[in-house]
């Protein structure tokens, strides 16, 4: 199985990206990993950490349980709580530790992204119910006739929890 060659691109574009960010970072010594960066709250080690913990949920790894801090100015909104989660879990780790986790990542994220074989332009049910493409979880079934389909779980309630609304006061 390989690639499909609509995506190449996006997989070449991640890898140079990986590939520098890697480059970047691995020369740097522990103090440098606390530099700070244009994004508000967030060190270079924060960075990359951002980077480990998008690549492991696209990996399907189970997201880290872990309650953060109250004290981050920088997070006001549940998206930007969904983000920093996986930051904040790694805060604490060394520079060797955050090297060996990228690049451990990046060989498991570029296996996937080689084996990827789904057509981009199939549609499935996302996350929280929205038609996405087909990166999305799609399972293969069997129809009455025998013959093997591609059908889009659609994740269930129990495993989504859902957020309360924001109410207006009046």
């Amino acid at each position: 199985m390989s690639l499909h060659p609509t995506l190449q691109p996006y997989a070449d574009a991640w890898t140079h990206s990986i590939e520098a960010i890697s480059e970047l970072v691995t020369p740097l010594v522990e103090g440098e990993w606390n530099r700070r960066t244009p994004c508000p709250g967030w060190s270079v080690r924060d960075v990359v950490s951002h980077v480990i913990g998008l690549d492991c949920e696209m990996l399907g790894d189970p997201r880290p349980i872990h309650t953060l801090p109250r004290d981050l100015f920088h997070v006001t909104n549940d998206s930007q709580r969904y983000m920093e989660m996986q930051v904040d879990v790694r805060r604490h780790h060394t520079a060797p530790e955050m090297t060996s986790e990228l690049e451990y990542t990046v060989i498991r994220r570029n296996r996937q992204l080689r084996n990827e074989s789904r057509d981009p332009a199939r549609r499935c049910a996302a996350r929280w119910g929205r038609s996405s493409p087909s990166r999305s979880r799609c399972a293969p079934t069997r129809s009455t006739s025998g013959s093997t389909n591609r059908t889009c779980a659609r994740p269930s309630a129990a495993r989504q929890p859902r957020l309360p609304r924001r109410t207006r006061r009046p």
